[in-house]
């Protein structure tokens, strides 16, 4: 059932599944990096990572830059 799931995704955004969902973490990680004060460890844990060093590596590889410049860049 799954790759029924993972097909319809990818007909309907031209993207994989996958990738559909880390550009939904990405989006709300920005959000919480640019309207919060929050540590990047508590928005590690609030988006379901467990590991920050491994949110950031991944955080980096999707935008070219560390959640904490991210951060200093794009403070209203």
């Amino acid at each position: 059932a799954s790759d029924v799931y993972k097909r319809q995704v990818k007909n309907a955004t031209g993207i994989s599944a996958k990738q559909y969902i880390l550009n939904k973490i990405l989006i709300e990680s920005k959000r919480l990096l640019t309207y919060t004060d929050l540590p990047i460890s508590a928005i590690t844990e609030a988006l379901g990572y467990e590991d920050p060093s491994y949110f950031i590596r991944l955080f980096r590889s999707q935008t070219n830059m560390t959640p904490l410049n991210y951060r200093r860049n794009t403070k209203p």
